[in-house]
């Protein structure tokens, strides 16, 4: 007699419900996320061509620290909700927001003029993504965007306002 058939075991299946998680967004998780961005940029040194990723890394630095500041004055599920869906990635919105609660002059009128000449592509994903007019700004080789190191200090700007208030670590 052979033990063929008494060993079976049955298989069961297993379903497993996972709800979503909810990621805790605070000032200093933003702050955080900033100055990562930030020395990513300053880690990467392109030679050979324009650093399309050296600006979308110091832009999402400044709008990721600009978010921060905003939040460290009013951390509501609010506020939250305004600058997901009313702020976004707009630049000078966030830095009019920011400006409601920082009386600091740290960017400069230049500096905003700046931001606003990438804003529209930035917000767009043009950087992130190459959509947008990018292509034809290749074709110009980016003569109309800023110079890479006057974004790059303006992130710096935020980032160095961002390390002096502890990353609103509180």
């Amino acid at each position: 007699m052979t033990n063929k058939g008494k060993n079976k075991q049955k298989i069961k299946n297993i379903v497993l419900k996972v709800s979503p998680g909810k990621l805790a967004i605070t000032p200093f998780f933003m702050a955080k996320i900033s100055e990562d961005l930030h020395r990513a940029s300053e880690a990467y040194r392109p030679k050979k061509h324009v650093p399309l990723i050296n600006y979308f890394l110091y832009l999402a630095s400044i709008e990721r620290g600009l978010k921060a500041a905003i939040l460290s004055k009013e951390c509501t599920e609010e506020k939250k909700c305004y600058i997901k869906n009313c702020i976004g990635h707009d630049l000078v919105k966030a830095y009019k927001e920011f400006k409601k609660f920082f009386e600091l002059d740290f960017i400069t009128d230049k500096d905003l003029l700046i931001l606003k000449k990438v804003n529209k592509r930035y917000k767009d994903k043009g950087f992130e993504y190459f959509a947008g007019d990018m292509l034809g700004q290749a074709m110009k080789k980016f003569k109309d965007l800023p110079k890479i190191e006057e974004i790059r200090e303006i992130s710096k700007k935020v980032n160095q306002f961002l390390e002096r208030n502890n990353y609103f670590l509180r």
